[in-house]
């Protein structure tokens, strides 16, 4: 019975740090791309689950439907693709329309096992448009760039896998199809997480289990003893 209590004690004190460094890691750092699109220093760089801030604010002639925010990797393809409404569309005087837009993009898992391959490494862009009821109308492209990394084995649990696959005619995309694969770290911490429960309650119901069986007998030595005494 002893070696039961050991084994689920050292089982326990090993899941619990783990569990909580996995916890720890979903806390990501979010870093913020200013409106002036510089191009990053190659000392600032980028991992796997990193989280973007992107910040897009200016005028324009014809009001904007949308924003169509798009990450290509470090050879120029497409990884993913967004649309997003402004968070701010203001008129200014007869023609001018001002927005204001904040969006964020969490950088993929490098380590792509459902596509067999892996990202790479490198200068990573970010595109921006604004998209008006009529498409999209040129000069309203933006550009800004990330020098990314693949970054540990943590870092790939906790980031996203983005599936894209663009369909073109004579080299124009006329559709595409993309979704989202949760990170597979979701899953690894909720099965750790089931397990450490299971593991907790099998310990608590084997302590009280032992802790009946040494009370039973205890009152059986203390009466034997009393018994004598009589």
């Amino acid at each position: 019975m002893a070696w039961e209590i050991k084994s689920t004690n050292k089982l326990i004190t090993t899941l619990i740090p783990i569990f909580l460094l996995l916890i720890n890691v979903l806390a990501s750092p979010v870093s913020a791309i200013d409106e002036n699109y510089k191009t990053y220093e190659t000392s600032s760089y980028y991992t796997a689950g990193s989280v973007i801030l992107i910040k897009i604010e200016g005028e324009t002639a014809v009001k904007p439907t949308g924003i169509v925010y798009e990450l290509l990797d470090a050879y120029g393809h497409m990884v993913y693709r967004w649309k997003h409404r402004p968070d701010v569309t203001r008129q200014i005087g007869v023609l001018n329309w001002y927005i204001y837009d904040e969006f964020e993009i969490k950088l993929p898992n490098m380590m792509n096992l459902l596509i067999f391959e892996e990202r790479p490494e490198g200068e990573w862009e970010i595109k921006t448009y604004l998209e008006y009821s009529k498409g999209l109308i040129d000069g309203s492209e933006k550009h800004s760039y990330l020098n990314v990394h693949k970054g540990n084995i943590l870092d790939n649990l906790f980031a996203p896998i983005y599936i894209y696959k663009g369909y073109r005619i004579f080299g124009i995309e006329i559709a595409n199809m993309q979704f989202t694969v949760p990170p597979v770290g979701y899953i690894f911490i909720v099965i750790l997480f089931i397990i450490l429960v299971a593991l907790l309650i099998r310990y608590v119901k084997f302590a009280y289990k032992e802790s009946k069986e040494i009370a039973k007998k205890s009152k059986t030595r203390i009466r034997e003893k009393l018994g004598e005494k009589v």
